[in-house]
């Protein structure tokens, strides 16, 4: 996990103004000459449909996989996106119970924090993505205690740090 640079936001704001903050994230990710490709994590399907509205009229496509889409949609629309049609995917943890490995991930944002299994659906979403040798930035959402509370014990049981983010840490991904 030495490649992946974890980071969060704690924010106490309304839900619009982190889908804002969110939407301003990715604009200047993707910016970013050395994005390949990123995925926003969320806790609900309806957080997928929301979030997806408001990053397409920003002119940021971005796929949208949730409990609703189905296998042969998500066959599509992973092909779709590893010939780089589009380099964004907002999904729920679906792609982790069918077990979609995607490769070239160098962005992750979790909008939401796993609720169920935290430790371990958190390792899955950051590390399973991308291969070891490439950068990672992740970015966690924070919108309340027990998500701070979660970040710290994710750094316990993984032995690392997490730090409070910073716009240079997009910086981090150029390393690669």
């Amino acid at each position: 996990m030495d490649s992946i640079k974890q980071t969060y936001v704690k924010t106490d704001k309304p839900i619009e103004l982190v889908i804002n903050m969110v939407i301003n994230m990715v604009i200047n990710m993707i910016s970013n000459e050395n994005i390949y490709n990123y995925i926003i994590y969320v806790d609900s399907d309806k957080k997928t449909i929301e979030l997806k509205k408001y990053l397409n009229v920003s002119n940021n496509e971005i796929y949208l996989i949730n409990s609703k889409t189905t296998n042969f949609e998500i066959e599509k629309i992973i092909k779709k996106f590893i010939s780089g049609t589009k380099n964004g995917i907002i999904t729920t943890d679906i792609l982790i119970y069918k077990r979609i490995h995607l490769q070239n991930v160098n962005f992750i944002i979790n909008f939401d924090l796993p609720k169920k299994k935290s430790l371990d659906i958190y390792l899955y979403r950051i590390a399973k993505n991308s291969p070891m040798s490439s950068n990672r930035l992740v970015i966690n959402f924070l919108q309340d205690e027990l998500n701070f509370e979660k970040i710290k014990k994710i750094e316990n049981n993984f032995n690392i740090k997490i730090t409070e983010f910073v716009n240079q840490d997009f910086d981090y991904i150029k390393l690669n």
